[in-house]
């Protein structure tokens, strides 16, 4: 997963608890937020957009889910929106399709949030190697032998390919497009 080190020997990074709001220390995630001397200061003009995106202390609220490393370089796991909260943990789905995509039929793995009755379950679109094909029982076992129960899909669903667009980095996959899709599956529609 992509991140770093800070370049400049006055920038910060620190990763702070998106519901407590407290500063979290060395590998464990949350919210990045950033500090240095080229970051921007505030919204010219919109002094509550600029209390939104800044924290009193001057650091940005990235709006990134990631975690530090031990030697202050940080990593980027996902952005906040996508991240899901499973059985009161908060869970990159990074996390999910790495283990998924060490299954040996499994090309890509993509997953997201489906709300359920008990709450918030993960569910996995995968793309397939070429000429395999999807035994979803065996795939949910992969995902029991080295995940946390309550981090294994409640599906595992294969597509040919996901639904992508174009953003100023490159080819992006549509989440939102898979979130209809998994709510659609999950309830019948």
């Amino acid at each position: 997963m992509p991140g770093g080190k800070p370049v400049s020997p006055l920038a910060k990074v620190r990763v702070r608890d998106p519901d407590s709001r407290r500063l979290l220390g060395i590998g464990k995630s949350g919210e990045l937020e950033l500090s240095g001397p080229s970051l921007m200061q505030g919204y010219f003009g919109d002094d509550a957009a600029t209390r939104a995106a800044m924290t009193e202390d001057g650091f940005v609220r990235t709006g990134d889910f990631g975690r530090l490393l031990d030697d202050r370089s940080f990593v980027f796991e996902t952005r906040m929106g996508d991240v899901l909260r499973l059985s009161g943990f908060l869970v990159a789905p990074a996390e999910i399709e790495a283990w998924l995509q060490r299954h040996p039929g499994i090309d890509g793995a993509q997953v997201v949030g489906v709300s359920t009755a008990p709450g918030v379950k993960p569910m996995a679109f995968v793309t397939l190697k070429p000429g395999a094909a999807l035994d979803e029982t065996a795939a949910k076992a992969h995902c029991e032998a080295g995940l946390a129960r309550y981090k294994v899909p409640v599906r595992i669903i294969a597509m040919d390919a996901f639904p992508t667009t174009m953003s100023a980095n490159g080819i992006k996959v549509q989440k939102a497009k898979l979130r209809e899709r998994a709510s659609a599956l999950a309830h019948g529609r």
